[in-house]
């Protein structure tokens, strides 16, 4: 009850309350609840029509990507319209290819990915930004994509200066992140004046990189 009062100051209106957005507890502790939360998303998919755009435009919206060392390139999307087919044709950003493989979030290779699905897609030229738009070769997304997501800057806080305090040097960073998303948060919490970051990416460290720290006393 606490949490519904404050979901109602936060504008949502609840249906219990005469609005129009369903409320269903669960409890994975207890096991309950979950089946009547199935059941009400199954009956607004089916209000709402989803899976009716099948046939629409593609659009997949990338919420995280990665480097394997395995399979290479990998990106995870969710398809907010049309299908995504293996075999596809897509652009995204700068990168046109060829979908070379799609897996459920189960790791199953699959055919097709419907609206709402969320799938890892393969075949990429290279690394796709978090929050680009996919869509199909001949067409064009239906709003500009977003190509990277805004981090925000923190704040650092500095102590008031005594005058006795050493000349401080900018620390030199190489940093390497295993996901796109974790190296945005990562560059987010390093975003002070006494770090200077020379050189960022995904993936593992390599030699080159170990030499550049070397050579640039990183």
């Amino acid at each position: 009850e606490k949490i519904k009062k404050q979901l109602t100051k936060a504008g949502v209106n609840l249906e219990e309350y005469g609005g129009e957005t369903p409320v269903v507890p669960v409890s994975a502790k207890n096991n309950t609840g979950v089946d009547k939360l199935l059941e009400m998303i199954l009956l607004l998919a089916e209000l709402s029509k989803v899976g009716e755009g099948m046939s629409s435009i593609l659009q997949a919206v990338i919420i995280e990507s990665t480097i394997s060392k395995n399979r290479g390139t990998v990106a995870t999307g969710i398809v907010r319209m049309g299908t995504l087919k293996v075999r596809d044709d897509v652009t995204c950003e700068d990168q046109t290819f060829r979908v070379r493989a799609l897996f459920d979030w189960q790791g199953k290779n699959i055919s097709l990915a419907p609206p709402g699905f969320p799938v890892e897609i393969l075949g990429w030229k290279h690394l796709p930004s978090v929050g680009s738009i996919v869509h199909t070769k001949q067409e064009t997304p239906a709003y500009p994509p977003q190509t990277h997501i805004q981090v925000a800057k923190k704040q650092s806080i500095q102590a008031l200066p005594t005058g006795n305090e050493p000349t401080s040097e900018r620390i030199k960073l190489i940093i390497k992140g295993d996901t796109a998303g974790t190296l945005e948060a990562i560059l987010g919490g390093l975003s002070r004046d006494d770090i200077e970051i020379i050189l960022n990416g995904v993936g593992n460290i390599t030699a080159s990189e170990v030499l550049l720290a070397k050579t640039a006393k990183a």
